[in-house]
């Protein structure tokens, strides 16, 4: 998952799993994430960081507000994501992309790539 105006990607750790959940989801999954790095980075007095989070999450606040815009990337390469709505734009990842992706614990197999 990508929101792109904030620069922010949620990839897979190893012990990943998948969840339902609609955008506003997506949008407090990440606030809470950030709430929490920005207590660490408090912690460690790094004021450049604080400053970059409370920017972030006034975005984020915003888009929940409607007065900004977000886009939201969803690369999915086994194909298990959805995006429903009147804007949702889709398309298939090429194999480039999909071999950028970290994909946690599961490996994407390509059998025509198999050497004999």
């Amino acid at each position: 998952v990508e929101l792109e105006e904030v620069g922010i990607k949620i990839e897979p750790g190893p012990a990943s799993q998948g969840f339902v959940t609609n955008i506003e989801g997506v949008l407090e999954r990440t606030r809470e994430t950030l709430l929490m790095a920005r207590n660490f980075k408090t912690q460690e007095n790094d004021k450049e960081s604080v400053k970059k989070i409370d920017e972030i999450l006034s975005y984020i606040e915003e888009v929940k507000e409607g007065r900004k815009p977000l886009t939201v990337k969803i690369m999915d390469p086994f194909g298990n994501s959805a995006l429903i709505g009147e804007k949702v734009k889709s398309r298939l990842l090429t194999k480039e992309e999909i071999k950028k992706l970290s994909t946690g614990p599961y490996v994407v197999y390509y059998p025509e790539e198999e050497t004999e």
